[in-house]
């Protein structure tokens, strides 16, 4: 019975230091990858007629789709990382203007980030928030355009977000982002009720896919 005890005692001892070892396990999300994504957004122009006194607000919906690319430096349960994104969008709205006679509209052809990324690993799942520059082609004008005015331009802005990666093999992530980006006030070329100065806000939600050429081995012990 003694014999069987300590035995048993140290078949359990085993099976236990077996055990902590792979439950300190995290998948490995080092290197880099590339993606593709799609999704839906939404953007929100805030637009100030300065002589009228009046503002008015532009806000259009639609699709986006692009891809990704990224690196990642895992360091045990912390990811630090840097990403590149270009979406290709149909953004557009429109309203009333302070002159009843004008649709004052905006359109949003796409979306360019430069973001860093701070994460951290749980089971197969990397949470991470974001920032960094964000550049649109943004198109505003007044219709019609006798009298009005119509405005295209590359915009600067910041980007701030956060998001959800599941590694479900070695080398591919399935994940979820939100964006959301500030643009910088412009004022436009236009004539309709004199200066007019643009603030447009975009806030989108995609679904990502990515590959993986690092992190092939699927696992790194913690320390």
């Amino acid at each position: 019975m003694r014999k069987f005890l300590i035995g048993a005692l140290a078949a359990a001892a085993s099976l236990t230091a077996t055990a902590l070892p792979a439950a300190a396990q995290s998948p490995n999300f080092n290197g880099f990858y590339i993606g593709a994504n799609v999704g839906a957004a939404h953007v929100n122009d805030s637009v100030f007629f300065n002589n009228a006194g009046t503002r008015v607000e532009e806000f259009g919906k639609g699709a986006l789709a692009g891809g990704q690319i990224g690196y990642n430096y895992q360091i045990s349960r912390f990811l630090l990382g840097v990403e590149t994104s270009y979406d290709w969008s149909k953004l557009q709205g429109d309203t009333s203007c302070p002159s009843a006679s004008f649709r004052c509209s905006v359109d949003s052809r796409d979306l360019f980030l430069a973001t860093g990324r701070l994460g951290f690993v749980f089971g197969s799942t990397l949470a991470y928030a974001k920032g960094g520059y964000a550049s649109a082609d943004i198109k505003n004008a007044a219709t019609p355009l006798t009298g009005g005015f119509s405005d295209s331009a590359r915009r600067d802005g910041i980007a701030f977000g956060g998001g959800l990666e599941w590694k479900f093999s070695s080398n591919m992530t399935f994940g979820v982002d939100y964006t959301h980006v500030d643009f910088a006030n412009t004022t436009l070329n236009g004539s309709l009720n004199g200066p007019t100065v643009s603030h447009p806000r975009i806030d989108a939600v995609t679904a990502r896919i990515n590959f993986l050429f690092g992190g092939r081995e699927e696992y790194r012990q913690l320390k």
